[in-house]
């Protein structure tokens, strides 16, 4: 067995070896790279493998060295294997310091081939969607987990480019860098792609590639308009929703974010859907390199992700245009660059209709309760922006907002990004006062008090400080979740009192973390019977903000969609 294996193996080598090595063409041509030679360009070409464990990538990876001079290649994870040089004159070997070198005796191209083994076992749930997928109907992976390369610096610039022709004809595939669609019969409705498609070419840092996102197999491909442009939705399983209608609630989203920034200059766009092995309660929205995978359980709607969405779409212009960011300054500016892309995502899905004025408040106040002792960039920067926002409109008389700070940011990124950038292009908004309140909060951990209404909402709102509920649901969420059965539940919590016990199997979950006026529900197995336990989340009261309705105002004005 293993001699047929070893076999078998050499000669899907050979064949890969022979792509890159005089370009063969026939029912799997190798695509033709023109640049493929040039000093800082990579090759890489894909094909599958099956083995009694299961499907894996054959992958090689071509690129240019000097003669006698060894590159040192970094290997980013531990599902990759079987690493050999396929080129005459050339060697791979590790250093005494835990390296892998390539060298060769004369210049020129080599060739190191390996393999990428399946990461999943087991059901596909949250957090197991970030390894490498590799299943008879699918694969989806990312360059972060995927791809060897040379131990460069993130911003090193390439020319990377990527040979998908050797993949079941019959699979779509949809990556960072453009789509391809399967073959089809003659009287198939489905768009046909030319086999140029599958040949794809990135320039830029290598950042680029290091967080792309490559998917391939049974996806269903939709195009859909983003403004001007267009973006595509690759697609599997059976939902409760219609592709179309999610494809166009996803370029409604990331049009809502270009229109902000009047900027609509991206020419490709593409989100993955897939569901989680669940019926409900769990979902992930995670943004590569123009690029969004949404992962869903089956039976639930993608609209609990169309918020961040629009965070991660954000984060196209907040930071990466405004300015270089340095390693150092990116960790000084966490609370900008999150807390303020925060503020922004709430702010337009709830002026596009897509969250309610409640939902909303809802979040802000949840932000607010933890404010005063969180470290978090996402809590923190988020109610910086809401105060900003506010003092900013107040002392112009309503002629400014934090709108104009962030677009002066991007005008001017041929500076580099520094938190003492940032603040420089705030100050003329603020007091000398004000302008010190918010370097305490942003470096210090200081204090702010919430505005008295909300930024551009409607009077329905006012804030209020006391004693509020903390959100509390009374048992271990997290180990909960991960291992589908209940533990950590406090006999003095609202879980216990509802019902839950440690051992009992979950289900399901509809639980809205940090928001004390919603109900939390875990549905659980009891006895061979589903039951579904549902309870206030309320922990011990403290000292916070909040914004409640001022009723007499809101009776007045509808808040379901109203923008601030």
């Amino acid at each position: 067995m293993f001699s047929r294996l070893l076999s078998r193996n050499s000669l899907l080598w050979a064949t890969l070896a022979c792509w890159s090595c005089l370009g063969v063409r026939g029912a799997f041509a190798a695509c033709h790279f023109r640049n493929a030679a040039s000093d800082n360009a990579v090759t890489y070409r894909f094909a599958l493998d099956e083995t009694p464990s299961g499907r894996r990538f054959l992958i090689t990876m071509t690129f240019r060295v000097k003669a006698n001079t060894p590159t040192t290649i970094e290997i980013p994870s531990e599902l990759i294997s079987d690493l050999h040089v396929t080129s005459p004159g050339a060697k791979l070997k590790n250093t005494s310091d835990g390296d892998m070198v390539v060298s060769a005796s004369k210049s020129g191209l080599v060739t190191v081939s390996y393999t990428l083994r399946n990461g999943l076992s087991g059901p596909l749930v949250h957090p197991r969607e970030f390894q490498p997928v590799i299943l008879d109907q699918y694969a989806e992976i990312t360059g972060d987990k995927a791809l060897i390369w040379r131990k460069d610096d993130d911003q090193a610039q390439v020319t990377a480019n990527f040979d998908w022709q050797a993949l079941p004809p019959e699979w779509a595939v949809a990556t960072s860098f453009g789509v391809a669609y399967p073959a089809t019969t003659d009287d198939s409705k489905q768009i046909s792609s030319s086999s140029r498609d599958r040949c794809q070419t990135y320039r830029g840092p290598w950042s680029g590639v290091n967080q792309a996102l490559f998917a391939a197999g049974d996806f269903r491909l939709h195009r859909f308009p983003i403004g001007s442009q267009s973006g595509v939705l690759a697609v599997r399983g059976t939902w409760t929703f219609s592709d179309e209608e999610a494809a166009n609630e996803i370029g409604r989203t990331v049009q809502l974010v270009r229109d902000f920034w009047h900027d609509d200059a991206f020419p490709f766009f593409l989100v993955t859907l897939q569901p989680f092995d669940q019926d409900h309660g769990s979902s992930d929205g995670t943004a590569y390199t123009d690029a969004f995978w949404m992962y869903v359980s089956r039976k639930d709607n993608i609209n609990r992700l169309l918020g961040q969405l629009a965070h991660e779409s954000f984060h196209a212009w907040n930071p990466l245009k405004m300015g270089y960011l340095s390693t150092t300054e990116y960790a000084k500016t966490k609370w900008f660059k999150e807390g303020f892309t925060e503020y922004y995502a709430q702010k337009l899905t709830l002026a596009g209709g897509e969250r309610s004025t409640e939902q909303v408040v809802s979040s802000i106040n949840r932000d607010l309760l933890a404010f005063p002792a969180s470290t978090n960039e996402y809590v923190r920067g988020r109610i910086i922006a809401l105060w900003l926002d506010a003092a900013i409109r107040e002392r112009s008389n309503g002629q400014h907002s934090l709108d104009d700070v962030m677009l002066q940011l991007v005008r001017d990124r041929q500076e580099a990004l520094t938190e003492e950038r940032i603040y420089a292009t705030i100050q003329p908004f603020l007091s000398t006062e004000q302008l010190g309140a918010l370097k305490k909060a942003a470096d210090s951990g200081g204090d702010l008090p919430a505005p008295d209404k909300i930024p551009g909402l409607s009077a329905c709102y006012r804030a209020r400080h006391g004693e509020f509920p903390t959100f509390d649901l009374g048992f271990d969420f997290t180990s909960s979740r991960a291992a589908k059965t209940v533990s950590g539940v406090d006999p003095s919590g609202p879980a216990y009192k509802a019902g839950l016990r440690d051992g009992q199997q979950i289900v399901g979950w509809d639980v809205d973390r940090g928001n004390t006026e919603r109900q939390a529900a875990v549905t659980v197995r009891i006895e061979g019977q589903e039951q579904r336990i549902s309870f206030r989340p309320l922990g011990e009261p403290k000292a916070a903000w909040q914004y409640q309705p001022e009723t007499d105002a809101c009776a007045a004005k509808p808040t379901s969609t109203t923008a601030y």
